[in-house]
């Protein structure tokens, strides 16, 4: 038969693991109470990530619009004359400024891409 003394730290030992587990529940319960939050949180981080993103891209472009129409109007028909009389095609600046837009296209899809993998990665992580 136990004795009174281990009867009282098998209580003392039950309490303490009844408050623990007690305590566990308590926690548990508001993280689960936290992930609503949390979610709503990324959710918000990752639309104004993107919002961010389209207005860079918005600008860059419309900065990108204003260099190419500004050399187009001021440089292409002088040295379109000149290439006329020297060189060849394949220097018009027509060409050129018709290249540089398609590399500036590309740059700011690979951005917008770029920023969408990074999100889904991040959001990746914190469902972990």
């Amino acid at each position: 038969m136990a004795s009174n003394k281990e009867v009282k730290n098998i209580e003392t030992i039950n309490i303490a693991l009844d408050e623990t587990k007690s305590r566990v529940k308590k926690s548990t319960d508001e993280a689960l109470k936290e992930i609503p939050r949390f979610t709503k949180a990324v959710n918000e981080y990752q639309e104004e990530t993107i919002q961010a993103s389209k207005d860079i891209a918005d600008s860059f472009l419309d900065s990108q619009k204003e260099v190419i129409h500004s050399l187009q109007s001021l440089w292409v028909p002088y040295i379109e004359n000149v290439q006329n009389s020297y060189l060849s095609y394949w220097g018009s600046p027509k060409t050129f400024t018709e290249n540089y837009a398609t590399a500036v296209s590309n740059i700011t899809d690979g951005t917008i891409v770029a920023t969408r993998l990074a999100n889904n990665d991040i959001l990746q992580l914190w469902k972990r």
